[in-house]
């Protein structure tokens, strides 16, 4: 408690004094003085902080009777606690000299070995170098120019008031004038100090000095300025004409950066160094310090901030290795559409099915946005197209939030009690998920529905949909589907007439029942032999070198997000972008657990969003949910240091 007390008045007080230490301990004087032997835990972590802080010839012994912390830890009758040393302290420390009273390092305190504290290991010792504390360096503390300059006032105002009275004047605008001018003094002093002494002296600069170009001066107020060719300007004020000199890297440089900044409302680069110049400020290097601000100034983030952004993900597995069509599927629902039955008009939806490796589609229509409905379209594809492995799907609006019912099945999958998910158990089949509002992770499925609604619109099935029954919007669904299947997916040999064009229907019609390729080699010479069958898989063998040869080395190219990004970090500050809301009305979080690709990039992540409000009385109103996003609907607002 001593030298934590002690440490305390040294960072305070601008001053130098002598310190000495008493205990009536001498074993605890022998612990200090030790230097060869280490102590159990409790003793070895306080001895350290206490040899770390001070020294030890600063730590002296006195007797138990002449000790005043004995009176509180022991206790005194109130008739005899006021002659006592507890309000006078010790005698000693009144005399001329305390020599006597100091112990001698020789005749320290010998340690008992068998001292049940003691340790048989070796003691290492640690010193720390405490950096000289200038006035420069204390304006290290202050966050905003205002603040700085009103406490150098206010600092003034006291020392010119306090020996006639303890009142404060306000600060007037005379005194903020002069309180700036003895900062920026001190600072070019501090930064300047060699330079600062030869232009005040008169003397030249030399060629290569920084400042030369400025033909600096010091004026009246000791403050040094630039001298440059403006003085026969009569349009120009003495601000414009001789701007003060400040070094890019003091600490008010960033402050006069920000404060301006702030006084143009936030505006860019440009407005910023505009001010800071019509204010007569000359800050050497303030183009690359203004970026640095700007960048960092969470205000402009919340105004300008970009969404983040990271590599693009490599391909999943599901679409880069051989697999029949339909084997693993994105899904997504699109509608609704109003068909007319009888006198009354009703809504239906599409559901589109995608296969992730030929992409063709299927597209099963839906009376509602219901479980039940959806089942029943799935078991009718795998009814007309087999088996399925894998699904995946978004988690938008599509489905968690057209229906309730819906909803509640598919947040309930993991725990397979639900009839989707006893559906899927029962046929083993994966459902996989993208990130909330990750429209650009299903990118294979959203391109087929953009393509899908294209074709209706030519067809006119979205202008005038009501003219249609179920029947009749079921059958326009398998027309695109056929069109949208014999849309060439590799445009490499469009040219090349020797070359046929590959389509998702050339392997729709010759999928095969079992999930993996046939055995066998087959070449171009099967095409002449007599068993049928060769032929058929020499086609089929055609098609996949067509396909890895013309669609693989298309897609293998990134067409954005190109460059890796640093990933973003548990405990950043986020805003969540919001299409539909204006942007001051978007939300802040906090990022509580990244999850990682395959590659070890971030790009979904779980958000801890902030408190809702809180009543009167302090309560917390609507505590914060935690929100799973993916990168791209994120702004970096501050990152967690």
């Amino acid at each position: 408690m001593a030298t934590q007390l002690s440490k305390t008045l040294r960072e305070q007080l601008d001053m130098k004094y002598d310190e000495f230490f008493w205990s009536d301990s001498k074993i605890v004087i022998g612990w200090i003085s030790n230097a060869s032997r280490r102590f159990n835990t409790f003793v070895h972590h306080r001895i350290r902080i206490i040899t770390s802080e001070t020294k030890i010839k600063q730590w002296n012994h006195t007797p138990g009777h002449c000790n005043p912390a004995d009176i509180a830890s022991r206790g005194k009758p109130c008739d005899q606690l006021a002659d006592s040393a507890w309000f006078s302290g010790p005698d000693f420390l009144k005399a001329a000299t305390i020599d006597q009273y100091k112990l001698n390092q020789q005749q320290s305190e010998v340690l008992d070995p068998k001292d049940p504290e003691l340790k048989k290991l070796k003691v290492s010792k640690t010193a720390n170098v405490r950096q000289p504390t200038t006035v420069v360096t204390r304006f290290a503390k202050f966050s905003t120019w205002t603040r700085l300059v009103r406490s150098i006032s206010t600092i003034r105002n006291i020392q010119k008031n306090c020996t006639k009275s303890w009142s404060i004047k306000p600060i007037s605008v005379e005194d903020g004038r002069t309180s700036e001018n003895k900062i920026i003094c001190e600072v070019q002093k501090h930064h300047f100090e060699d330079s600062y002494t030869l232009i005040k002296s008169g003397q030249r600069l030399s060629k290569k000095h920084t400042l030369s170009k400025l033909n600096p001066f010091v004026d009246e107020t000791g403050i040094l300025r630039v001298g440059g060719r403006l003085q026969n300007s009569q349009s120009l004020n003495y601000q414009e004409k001789h701007p003060i000199i400040l070094p890019c890297d003091a600490h008010i440089a960033s402050l006069i950066v920000r404060h301006y900044h702030d006084s143009t409302h936030h505006q860019g680069r440009t407005y910023t160094l505009s001010a800071i110049r019509n204010a007569g400020y000359w800050i050497i290097g303030v183009t690359r310090l203004t970026k640095s601000v700007l960048s960092n100034c969470i205000a402009c983030k919340r105004l300008r901030g970009k969404p983040m952004e990271q590599i693009m993900s490599i391909l999943p597995l599901e679409r880069v290795e051989p697999a029949p069509p339909f084997l693993n599927i994105g899904i997504d629902c699109f509608g609704p559409f109003v068909v007319k039955e009888r006198r009354s008009e009703i809504k239906r939806w599409g559901l589109l099915i995608t296969c992730l490796y030929s992409r063709a589609i299927h597209i099963e229509l839906l009376n509602d946005m219901t479980t039940d409905s959806f089942i029943n379209a799935l078991r009718t594809f795998i009814c007309l197209r087999g088996a399925v492995n894998t699904i995946y799907c978004d988690q938008g609006t599509n489905f968690l939030g057209a229906s309730n019912e819906f909803s509640k099945e598919l947040q309930s999958l993991n725990k397979r009690t639900s009839a989707l998910g006893t559906f899927l158990l029962d046929k083993q089949i994966t459902f996989k998920f993208t990130a909330p509002q990750a429209s650009h992770a299903g990118g294979v499925w959203e391109r087929q529905i953009r393509s899908v609604k294209a074709v209706l619109d030519g067809m006119r099935i979205g202008r005038y949909h009501n003219r249609l029954d179920t029947t009749g919007l079921r059958t326009a669904f398998y027309e695109s589907m056929a069109i949208v299947n014999s849309q060439p997916i590799a445009v490499n040999h469009m040219d090349d007439p020797e070359v046929p064009i590959l389509t998702p229907n050339h392997l729709i019609t010759s999928k095969a029942k079992e999930v993996t390729s046939p055995p066998g080699n087959f070449g171009s010479t099967d095409i002449y032999s007599r068993k049928m069958w060769r032929k058929v898989q020499q086609f089929a063998d055609e098609f996949w070198t067509l396909w890895k040869t013309g669609y693989m080395n298309r897609i293998t190219k990134r067409q954005r997000w190109q460059n890796p990004k640093p990933n973003i970090q548990k405990g950043d500050i986020v805003m969540l972008t919001d299409e539909n809301t204006p942007r001051n009305q978007w939300l802040y979080g906090m990022v509580e657990e990244t999850i990682a690709s395959t590659d070890s990039k971030i790009r979904k992540v779980k958000i801890k969003m902030s408190n809702r409000g809180i009543d009167s009385k302090g309560k917390i109103i609507t505590k914060g949910s935690t929100l799973k996003r993916p990168i791209q609907k994120l702004v970096l607002l501050q990152r967690d240091e």
